[in-house]
């Protein structure tokens, strides 16, 4: 069994783009990209050299919606997932991460709060 990483990703004009790394004298990777129970299609694979493939794939826009929907990147010769790469779409999640930081942000100052009296008593 062969240990593939994703060593770089990114995504430009709805393709999605990484680089995986795995032994260089190893076979080529099988990759599977899922999403949903639903395999993606159109998966490319470029060996680029000494155990480096460049991975890339059109995100399909059926896909994007509101909430976060997690690409998940699968060696499959081996069953064993190398990456999970999160798509964050909507504007309720934009207020769900503001109310979130609102709460870490009380709990921090409760902390600091009680560090200072704790402090200040010893």
């Amino acid at each position: 069994m062969a240990d593939f990483t994703i060593i770089h990703s990114e995504m430009h004009d709805g393709i999605w783009n990484g680089v995986v790394s795995g032994p260089k004298d190893g076979n080529q990777p099988d990759i599977e990209i899922s999403c949903l129970d639903r395999v993606l299609d159109s998966v490319s694979l470029e060996d680029q050299g000494l155990g480096v493939w460049k991975l890339s794939f059109p995100v399909p826009a059926d896909l994007l919606s509101d909430g976060v929907q997690i690409l998940v990147v699968t060696e499959k010769s081996s069953d064993t997932r190398i990456g999970n790469y999160p798509i964050i779409s909507g504007q309720s999640l934009e207020d769900d991460f503001r109310v979130e930081v609102e709460l870490l942000r009380a709990e921090v100052e409760l902390l600091k709060k009680t560090l200072r009296k704790h402090c200040s008593e010893t």
